[in-house]
C-alpha cells in the first residue's frame, strides 16, 4: 500500500515537471490507475479490519454466554479425556506385542479385553464430543444470525 502511494506521488511529481502535453497525460493515466489501485487496496483492507473486529466482538458476546462457555468447557474436557485413553492404548499396544512373542495366551486375551474396552470408551468419548461441537458451533451460527 506504501509503495502504490509513494509510485503515486513520483508520477504526479514527474507529471508536474513535464514539459511535453502528451508526456503529461501520460503521467497522469498512470497516476490514475494507482489511484484507484490504492483505493481498492484501502477499500479490501477495511473490510478486513471490520470482518476481524466483527469476529473480536463475536467472539466476545459467545464468551459471555454461560452455555457458550460451560460447553467451550466440557469439549476441552473431553478432547483431554480422548487424549487420555489414545495414550492408554497405545502404551498397551507394545505390552500385547510382547505377550504375543511370548506366546502368553492368558495375558494376551486380558490385554485385548483392555484395549476392547479403552477403544470403546474412546468412540464414546469421541462421539459425545462431535455432539458438543455441533452444539457449540450451531450456537456460534445462532448468534450470527441474530446480528
Amino acid at each position: 500500500m506504501v509503495d502504490l502511494i509513494n509510485q503515486h506521488n513520483e508520477i504526479i511529481a514527474k507529471a508536474k515537471e513535464s514539459k511535453d502535453y502528451d508526456q503529461k497525460k501520460f503521467y497522469m493515466e498512470q497516476a490514475e490507475s494507482l489511484k484507484k489501485q490504492i483505493e481498492e487496496v484501502r477499500s479490501v483492507y477495511s473490510k478486513m479490519v471490520n470482518d476481524y473486529n466483527d469476529n473480536l466482538a463475536e467472539k466476545r458476546e459467545l464468551q459471555e454466554n454461560p452455555e457458550y462457555k460451560e460447553l467451550y468447557n466440557e469439549i476441552r474436557t473431553l478432547e483431554d479425556q480422548i487424549n487420555t485413553k489414545a495414550i492408554q492404548v497405545n502404551d498397551l499396544i507394545p505390552q500385547l506385542e510382547a505377550a504375543k512373542e511370548r506366546e502368553d495366551d492368558y495375558e494376551i486375551t486380558n490385554l485385548n479385553d483392555q484395549i476392547l474396552k479403552l477403544k470403546a470408551e474412546l468412540n464414546a468419548l469421541r462421539k459425545t464430543h462431535q455432539e458438543k461441537l455441533k452444539t457449540y458451533q450451531d450456537i456460534a451460527k445462532q448468534s450470527q444470525q441474530t446480528k
